[in-house]
């Protein structure tokens, strides 16, 4: 199912496997490769150890919050991690998400921000997370993979209750936080650039304004297409479908160069996302569904 972002090889790996309490705990693909395993999460990264060299500290604090860190845990980061200068690890959600904080539901009382808010409940209403909900299919036949859940809120709402996903972040605190919002899932640290999964291997990828945010979409969108089987489903939302330029069909035409047909586009819906009762940001997305033929 995984496979080494480096080589493409097969990379063994069983979630849910007991997390040595001493000693280095790695994942090695068929070809050698290895790669470190932080509290029973994999770090499947082309460059794991300048990401764990980079992060470090970040990741101690983490892990310790998680209850996950053990001495092996050290032992690995240690023995991964490269020589670079530290930097933070600034994760893409907002205190109020973090939090768990959604949106007031119908009936309740938000204070000033009940009268913002109330507009939101129409037909554009919970909006991204109802359009995703809308167009995932409604038979899944194999594993879904989630790219960058952020807090994991959106993904609650439209995440179908029977699937146990994959949780994919380039943040640990990230990938963690949307399993546990989620209530299920396995945490995986990577890159949507480089997708760690067999060719062919999935049925559904949702990357809910993600692609933006990358430093090659074209890059992303290929990693998407490929780790999709033939007739799979891709899910892709965006506040910026121009990637930073002024035609607003440049995500749906990499999608395209990538071979994902685009199938449906809903456009013009809203995205609050509140940091604190006096301070909304309104964004105005756009959520692509295309299919693999």
């Amino acid at each position: 199912m995984l496979a080494c972002p480096r080589c493409g090889a097969d990379l063994p790996f069983t979630p849910g496997a007991p997390v040595e309490d001493d000693g280095i705990t790695e994942l090695t693909c068929e070809e050698g490769c290895a790669y470190p395993v932080l509290g029973g999460v994999p770090l499947l990264l082309v460059d794991a150890e300048g990401y764990i060299g980079r992060h470090r500290e970040s990741l101690v604090t983490t892990l310790a919050e998680q209850d996950r860190l053990s001495r092996g845990t050290l032992a690995t980061i240690r023995a991964f991690a490269a020589d670079e200068d530290l930097v933070p690890l600034a994760d893409d959600w907002t205190a109020a998400e973090a939090d768990g904080e959604g949106l007031p539901r119908r009936g309740t009382t938000a204070g000033p921000l009940e009268g913002i808010y109330a507009p939101l409940r129409g037909p554009q209403g919970a909006t991204v997370a109802h359009a995703i909900k809308r167009r995932v299919p409604k038979k899944i036949n194999g594993d879904v993979c989630i790219v960058g859940a952020g807090a994991g809120l959106g993904a609650a709402r439209w995440l179908p209750r029977n699937v146990e996903p994959w949780v994919v972040d380039l943040s640990l605190r990230g990938a963690l936080l949307a399993t546990k919002t989620l209530g299920r899932g396995i945490p995986l640290v990577a890159d949507v650039e480089d997708l760690p999964f067999a060719e062919d291997s999935l049925d559904l990828v949702v990357a809910e304004n993600v692609l933006d945010l990358v430093g090659d979409p074209a890059r992303a969108c290929a990693a998407i297409a490929r780790s999709l089987h033939p007739g799979g489903t891709a899910i892709v939302s965006s506040p910026d479908p121009a990637l930073g330029g002024d035609d607003e069909t440049t995500l749906a035409q990499l999608l395209g160069e990538a071979g994902l047909a685009v199938t449906a586009c809903d456009d013009d819906l809203l995205w609050p996302r509140p940091h604190s009762r006096r301070r909304v940001e309104l964004y105005v997305v756009q959520v692509l569904t295309c299919r693999k033929d």
